[in-house]
């Protein structure tokens, strides 16, 4: 006999199965696309030196639990006391466990849409709910309705990306006078962001070091808060989670930041590139991106429309399953891609 349980919160109804759960769907960019603008862990270039640290690792090793070389790495590096700096597998599974420190069923999270599509599941499935507090037509975050928000409803916690992953538009620095108009947690995930840039303050921040070294195969990421918050992590999380070949490697990445930031300026210069390109082309909206993403739409089209038609030509792209942003899909575009080819499949929709 086969007892079914239901889930524990009502709002993990809304969890549907991935398109991968599927055994007869393939999971990867579609066979006819000769170029690949979707992956968003493929926009770096992977380090040789990073690559390098994690092959040296012994496998059979046991990782430390407290990772407590990567902590002083990543103290060093932002210049924090380790009391500030919690390690874990990536910062889905930082996120994750924020989400179960932090949140109680019932509990409010505000965030706009679009972002990593892990935000909304990891948030769902502690049985908490969140609210968009929406993009205007250029992709920014709108501040006066995050203060509505904050003002009228009890939001617990707050999260940003910035920039963001899909659009690459920064956050306003008017938004950040929020911070402390609210009891709310504030996290933002700065993933995409020199290790100089200043935060403000109250404000968590999470960083992927895998994407930042450019190997999406390294689950290793940190969080840099105050004390409090990160002895709560370890009370609820006690374990990093990181094993030994990826905290070798996240070591490896943060003993040279100049390498991340070169590639990110890189990066950011080739979307920009991209993006003055696609705007002289008829009808077309574009962002102006600051980060390792770029989101164009073509007026009366719908993404979906338009990622079929560049599908057909061979071009893979993603575009964001946010219910207001229907007509804009996302590029994400690595050293490998020149901007006139996909200038060239872009110019064939219509």
């Amino acid at each position: 006999m086969v007892c079914l349980m239901k889930p524990v919160h009502p709002q993990q109804a809304f969890l549907k199965p991935p398109a991968w759960a599927d055994p007869t769907q393939p999971s990867t960019a579609p066979s006819n696309a000769a170029i690949d603008c979707s992956a968003l862990s493929a926009v770096l270039p992977p380090r040789d030196e990073v690559l390098a640290a994690a092959r040296a690792v012994d496998l059979t090793s046991a990782p430390d639990p407290g990772a407590q070389t990567l902590r002083q790495a990543a103290a060093a590096a932002l210049g924090v006391d380790g009391a500030q700096i919690f390690p874990g597998a990536g910062h889905r599974a930082i996120f994750r466990l924020l989400c179960r420190a932090f949140l109680a069923p019932g509990d409010r999270v505000l965030i706009a849409e679009p972002t990593y599509t892990w935000v909304t599941e990891e948030i769902l499935a502690v049985g908490a709910a969140y609210i968009d507090a929406g993009r205007d037509q250029h992709m920014c975050v709108q501040t006066e309705s995050f203060a509505r928000v904050l003002r009228d409803q009890p939001v617990r916690m707050v999260f940003l990306s910035d920039p963001n992953p899909l659009s690459g538009v920064t956050v306003d620095e008017a938004l950040w006078s929020l911070v402390n108009a609210t009891d709310a947690l504030w996290v933002v995930d700065a993933t995409w962001r020199s290790a100089t840039a200043t935060v403000p303050e109250g404000v968590a921040t999470l960083r992927d070091l895998g994407l930042q070294a450019g190997v999406a195969g390294i689950d290793a990421g940190i969080l840099l808060a105050d004390a409090e918050t990160i002895a709560t992590c370890w009370q609820v999380g006690r374990v990093a989670g990181i094993d030994a070949a990826a905290e070798a490697a996240a070591r490896a990445h943060l003993g040279a930041p100049d390498a991340f930031d070169r590639a990110l300026n890189d990066v950011i210069a080739r979307h920009a590139a991209l993006g003055a390109a696609l705007e002289g082309c008829a009808y077309t909206q574009v962002t102006q991106p600051m980060g390792p993403g770029l989101m164009a739409g073509i007026q009366g089209l719908q993404a979906s429309a338009v990622a079929e038609q560049l599908i057909a030509q061979g071009l893979a792209v993603r575009w964001s399953r946010a219910h207001t942003w229907h007509d804009r899909v996302t590029f994400h575009l690595p050293a490998s891609v020149l901007a006139d080819d996909v200038l060239a499949a872009w110019r064939g929709v219509g």
